[in-house]
């Protein structure tokens, strides 16, 4: 390699550095994020899931149809066009996370979730012109929460909820709500650094 092959390298490396810094802590540091998650406290905690009381809180929904991989970005692109300004007061929503996605009881129809921040009152918010998006209140849930990897994918997905759901009745925990798919990352998160999750409602 000549001298000019390895400052030219090392060059594109510094780019992609300085590029990628201003996202490390959504990629490797979850603990110090500045997007607000809801609010909860672990009830309980075990090897593979975590009992977790979340606390009553607000929600923007919107119901999307297709593929599971393209129904919840289609969902995520509607509530990013709200939180951004597309509404009756053109203001803007703070992001949170995660984006949460469930079936809406047909098949390849989806519910997309997006918390909104606690500051906010329901009384308070712009409204959506997009006639089909809900601002819903949800209310105080005891959930059992697992935790995973990887891509996005609906095979991954119910590979994961198996796992959850046979914890959960080894536990002596009785499910009571469909499976919620809830991903924290923005798309450029590599596959394999993403956190992504499977929330259950659950009782004992």
């Amino acid at each position: 390699m000549n001298r000019f092959s390895v400052i030219h390298n090392g060059s594109i490396l510094a780019v992609m550095i300085i590029f990628l810094l201003p996202f490390s802590t959504f990629i490797w540091e979850d603990d110090v994020m500045a997007i607000e998650e809801p609010a909860y406290s672990v009830v309980e905690s075990y090897d593979d899931f975590e009992i977790r009381s979340y606390e009553a809180n607000l929600v923007a929904q919107i119901k999307t149809q297709g593929e599971f991989d393209s129904a919840g970005n289609q969902g995520f692109r509607v509530l990013a066009d709200y939180i951004f300004g597309n509404n009756d007061k053109k203001s803007k929503i703070a992001m949170t996370a995660p984006v949460k996605m469930s079936g809406a009881g047909t098949a390849d129809e989806y519910n997309v979730q997006f918390v909104i921040p606690r500051e906010l009152k329901k009384e308070d918010l712009p409204q959506p012109k997009n006639q089909d998006l809900k601002i819903l209140s949800i209310p105080k849930k005891l959930m059992a929460v697992h935790r995973y990897s990887g891509t996005w994918s609906r095979e991954r997905f119910l590979e994961h909820q198996q796992i959850l759901l046979t914890q959960i009745k080894s536990h002596g925990y009785q499910p009571v709500s469909e499976a919620i798919f809830a991903r924290y990352n923005p798309p450029f998160v590599p596959w394999f650094l993403r956190r992504n999750e499977v929330w259950i409602e659950v009782q004992k």
